[in-house]
């Protein structure tokens, strides 16, 4: 991984289904990088979000989404990019959890971030975009809502 974010020169890594507990993911070091972020499953295996940092960036962590985490369904972070004036979420949706409680959990988040005005929801949805399906379209109807467009 230390190769990989050398030689694309990244500022910010978000990582999704890091398969760590609290511990583990803490004893994770990337050299040059700071482990801003991050959630990990207590009860079960899989999953975890985290993000990791330039040592040089300024950031401040947000807890304002922790409230919606739930375990096997949906798990975030996010932090305040100071240098960058930019709030990052680091996202991740369980394949098997119920796609309404997620949903409502992505309107929570959304609504919390209403008052801020730049921010980049970075993850895996775990929903194929290439596929019309009833979740897919539910979800795009929540991204127009909050104006967001898709990126890959």
């Amino acid at each position: 991984m230390e190769a990989f974010i050398a030689d694309k020169k990244i500022d910010v890594l978000c990582l999704t289904e890091h398969w760590m507990k609290e511990d583990e993911i803490r004893a994770v070091h990337l050299d040059g990088f700071k482990l801003v972020a991050f959630s990990a499953r207590a009860q079960s295996k899989a999953g975890g979000t985290c993000i990791f940092v330039r040592e040089t960036h300024n950031v401040n962590l947000l807890d304002f989404n922790v409230k919606y985490n739930i375990e096997k369904c949906i798990e975030s972070c996010s932090i305040f990019l100071i240098d960058f004036n930019i709030n990052l979420i680091c996202l991740y949706r369980c394949p098997s959890g119920h796609f309404d409680t997620f949903l409502a959990s992505l309107e929570g988040i959304l609504d919390s971030l209403n008052n801020r005005k730049q921010f980049t929801i970075a993850g895996d949805f775990n929903i194929d975009f290439l596929t019309d399906s009833m979740n897919l379209a539910r979800l795009r109807d929540t991204m127009e809502v909050y104006n967001l467009n898709q990126t890959i």
